[in-house]
């Protein structure tokens, strides 16, 4: 092969690869570093616009307004049902009605309160008290594992004939 031939064959090699080399540093500036440039960029804005702005006390007014939204909800809503028991109590009963006995009607229900979870004689108990429950409770657990009832001891022993002399009865030996 003469020169020139090495030549052109090189720069057919060098036209063809310069290229795809070009396309892949181009494609990995767009798909990694131009979001990157993005980012940051936007980061930079939003952090120089947000310095006078307070996010936790935003965010607890938007809860304030929540709640004071869902207590008008329940505001209204109780409204509602009591302008409704008021209006079908305003009007006059069926005859049907009046001839019905008056006790066959059943009082209306209290609201029930869970007066249980508001013991009067409820008593925080100290450390001391709760350790010194504690140590009885084990005392009493230790009593109990100490002293086997006789049912127990009584069982394991039949536990332990059947297991040595297999399935026989107790007559035969």
């Amino acid at each position: 092969m003469n020169t020139t031939t090495l030549r052109n064959a090189l720069l057919v090699v060098g036209a063809v690869a310069i290229p795809i080399v070009a396309l892949v540093v181009i494609g990995t500036i767009l798909n990694v570093l131009a979001p990157l440039a993005i980012t940051a960029a936007v980061a930079f804005v939003l952090g120089r616009l947000s310095v006078n702005f307070n996010l936790i006390e935003f965010i607890k007014k938007q809860r304030e307004q929540q709640q004071a939204a869902a207590e008008a909800k329940t505001v209204e809503k109780a409204a509602a049902v009591l302008q409704k028991t008021e209006t079908v109590s305003a009007k006059p009963a069926p005859k049907t009605a009046e001839k019905a006995p008056a006790a066959a009607a059943p009082p209306p229900a209290e609201p029930k309160t869970r007066n249980d979870l508001l013991d009067p004689t409820f008593e925080i108990k100290t450390p001391e008290q709760i350790e010194a429950e504690a140590k009885q409770r084990e005392q009493e657990l230790m009593q109990r594992t100490v002293t086997p009832s006789a049912d127990s001891v009584a069982a394991a022993l039949e536990e332990r004939r059947k297991r040595l002399l297999g399935s026989k009865p107790e007559g035969e030996s």
